[in-house]
């Protein structure tokens, strides 16, 4: 199994006693005897630990696998976290550790979560506005949130007067953007050479 809490593995035997009792840590290539009846899963850092005990009589227990994981999973994507982009972008998840169990989206119309298939998604396919991805590993740990904003829509110029015509009046030109809103509004003057 997996875990992401420090774990307590008690053993006991009610015939002859316990003898020996053994763990190999993460670390570790072979087996090393335990002071005790007890270990503490995690005590050793992170990764596989595996457990077993002898009895007086020399009989061996079922050996007991746990895999101590503690590390969030990791989301990775081109676009900053909380930022903006016209152009579809994967987001893929992975850990290092007990692995990915769970990758999950949540798309602009959505109001819960659904689980991605595979370890990567592409931003965009489910239209535009507000994409949020996070995943769970093997161990229970959640990983932070991506937030993303997929817009393609053009932002829209308004103005009294028709784009190319002539006026001898004071004319005001307004900008709007119904998606990720407007950055940047720029004006070139009669004297501007850009």
């Amino acid at each position: 199994g997996y875990t992401n809490q420090k774990a307590s593995v008690v053993t006991s035997d009610s015939g002859s006693g316990i003898k020996t009792f053994y763990v190999k840590t993460p670390s570790a290539n072979s087996y090393t005897e335990i002071s005790g009846t007890s270990y503490a899963i995690g005590s050793a850092g992170e990764g596989w630990y595996e457990l077993y005990s002898v009895d007086n009589a020399g009989n061996e227990s079922a050996h007991y696998k746990l895999y101590y994981d503690v590390t969030k999973p990791t989301l990775s994507a081109s676009v900053a976290n909380g930022g903006y982009t016209n152009q579809k972008v994967s987001v893929s998840t992975s850990d290092s550790g007990s692995g990915v169990k769970a990758f999950y989206v949540k798309t602009p119309r959505a109001t819960s979560f659904s689980t991605v298939s595979g370890t990567s998604y592409a931003i965009g396919s489910a239209g535009e506005g507000w994409y949020e991805l996070y995943s769970i590993d093997n161990a229970g740990n959640e990983s932070a949130h991506y937030r993303i904003y997929y817009d393609v829509t053009k932002p829209t110029l308004s103005a009294s007067v028709a784009n190319g015509d002539y006026t001898n009046q004071k004319v005001s030109v307004s900008t709007s953007d119904s998606g990720s809103k407007i950055k940047t509004f720029y004006v070139k003057t009669p004297s501007a050479t850009s």
